[in-house]
């Protein structure tokens, strides 16, 4: 009877174990579908890291998991490795609102985007307070 009753757990602990994977497989390709890349996440040794580096943008790493994204073409590389991973559930659940920065005084943290006026404030504000040996405002009428 005890050795039902281990088969019987050890096949349920393999089943849910394959599911989740593969339901998490399929979220994942669903997203990348969706957006054009999905924010993974996963166990890497300090050893193996350097070569998920190669394959994908790797956003954190603290000594043990990864948090990376992955375009189409990464995330087909990455699930050939056969690795176990998460979705970052909570980067799709956040409200991603932009901030639009609409003077450049808005922009001292830069916690915002600057509009184009702004951003072309910034970059004359950057030419005229640095010497000119160190930077100078290019346009794209000057063939220099």
């Amino acid at each position: 009877m005890m050795k039902y009753l281990f088969f019987l757990i050890l096949v349920v602990g393999i089943y849910t174990s394959v599911y989740s994977q593969s339901n998490s497989s399929v979220r994942a390709n669903d997203i990348v579908d969706a957006r054009g890349e999905v924010y993974i996440e996963f166990e890497a040794s300090p050893k193996e890291i350097s070569g998920f580096v190669d394959i994908m943008s790797v956003d954190h790493y603290d000594g043990r998991h990864v948090k990376a994204y992955a375009n189409r073409k990464q995330f087909v590389v990455f699930c050939s490795l056969n690795r176990d991973f998460n979705l970052v559930e909570d980067y799709y659940r956040d409200n991603k609102s932009l901030t639009m920065a609409s003077t450049v005084a808005q922009m001292s943290n830069w916690d915002r985007y600057p509009t184009f006026d702004v951003y072309v404030e910034m970059m004359e504000s950057f030419a005229n307070d640095f010497p000119i040996n160190f930077s100078n405002l290019q346009t794209s009428q000057d063939t220099q």
